[in-house]
């Protein structure tokens, strides 16, 4: 997570926020995509199998209008420089999961 704070400070390097609130923000929305993971879980455990497509596309449409909301809310940044910086910010976080598992692989299989 606190990758993800210095990703957003630099993708919203112009706003007036410290690094403190860029870190609770990243707490924030991780904590609602995880809660939303479970909510889809259980979902999924209840209703029937034909059901899981079109909640799995509510749950990505649901997260990504949840955060460029959010980022919209808090950073106060317009509407086409929000979708902007949140493209940028979706690349950015991928590319450091991947390279976060890549390194955690490589680590694993030069130990075993």
């Amino acid at each position: 997570m606190p990758l993800f704070a210095i990703i957003l400070t630099l993708t919203f390097h112009k706003s007036k926020v410290y690094f403190i609130e860029h870190l609770m923000y990243t707490i924030h929305i991780h904590s609602f995509l995880f809660l939303l993971y479970i909510f889809f879980l259980l979902m999924k455990k209840l209703l029937p199998d034909w059901t899981h497509s079109g909640l799995y596309f509510l749950l990505i449409i649901s997260s990504i209008w949840y955060i460029y909301q959010s980022l919209r809310t808090v950073y106060k940044y317009s509407r086409l420089s929000t979708v902007f910086r949140f493209l940028l910010l979706s690349i950015s976080y991928i590319l450091v999961m991947v390279i976060s598992i890549a390194s955690v692989l490589t680590i694993t299989i030069a130990t075993i």
